[in-house]
């Protein structure tokens, strides 16, 4: 089966899906019309780039139908300065209402963050959505138990951090683990799929950004991390598959704070090489 087809009354010959085709799979060789080169078929990434770039909608991917193409909507335009506010004041939110987040949210956070990049687009990050305090509770309290054997074993994180301490400050009630979330948002990807953690963070970066729009505060679960990444019990409670490994967690919530101002930072440090 031919792997692209080509509307010839629309092509205009410019070559710019053979060009942008990052696996350069579609040649002009033999004809004035796009042609996929032999052994493309098994090679394409099914990135869509060829058909995202063609000016006069002339392409198309067998794999897809032609109507799960959106349009760009260029009535939209993005300012630099937007892009910089939102970065910029993004802030970990630690202060959340206890109120769930409504499905419908996290199903539009879900349907943005699935358009970060992967490694040969991949689309391998798998999300976990625990939506119950109580549960996060568990959970928070399962972490704990794992640090006290950390401590027991000597294990070298344990000079790292005050785990005794923290461990303490929990038990007294307060929640440094999650802050209070009601929510979390967990990844998790194939062991034998190399980039995992990396595609699972470029996610889990571009959901933290968006949430901001539903007022829904993020905040990376460090500590938590260093727990699920090395605790059965917590791959058990989460149903992370045996062949699965963890790979990123953000606590999530309606935000129950509001910045006003955006803290300084140092200047980036840039070795320039013109």
């Amino acid at each position: 089966m031919s792997l692209i087809s080509v509307k010839e009354e629309k092509c205009v010959s410019c070559g710019l899906c053979g060009e942008t085709c990052p696996m350069g799979l579609i040649s002009f060789d033999d004809s004035r019309y796009p042609q996929e080169r032999e052994g493309a078929e098994g090679t394409c990434v099914s990135c869509g780039h060829c058909v995202s770039v063609c000016p006069n909608g002339a392409l198309a991917l067998a794999k897809y139908d032609e109507s799960e193409f959106k349009a760009v909507n260029e009535s939209l335009v993005l300012k630099t300065e937007h892009v910089e506010q939102l970065i910029k004041s993004r802030r970990s939110i630690r202060k959340f209402k206890q109120t769930k987040i409504e499905k419908r949210d996290f199903e539009k956070l879900f349907d943005i963050a699935r358009y970060a990049p992967t490694g040969g687009n991949s689309q391998l990050v798998n999300w976990i959505a625990v939506n119950s305090r109580d549960l996060v509770k568990k959970i928070g309290d399962a972490a704990v138990e794992h640090f006290k054997n950390l401590i027991v074993e000597k294990h070298p994180v344990t000079q790292r951090y005050p785990f005794e301490k923290m461990i303490a400050y929990y038990e007294e009630g307060h929640d440094f683990m999650f802050r209070g979330a009601p929510a979390l948002i967990i990844t998790c990807a194939p062991a034998e799929y190399g980039l995992g953690a990396v595609d699972s963070t470029i996610a889990l970066s571009y959901l933290d950004l968006a949430a901001a729009s539903l007022n829904i505060g993020c905040c990376w679960a460090g500590f938590f991390m260093i727990a699920a990444s090395g605790s059965e019990q917590i791959r058990k409670m989460l149903n992370i598959p045996d062949h699965f490994v963890f790979t990123g967690c953000l606590m999530a919530g309606y935000s129950d704070e509001k910045y006003m101002t955006i803290p300084p930072r140092n200047r980036a440090k840039v070795t320039w090489m013109d």
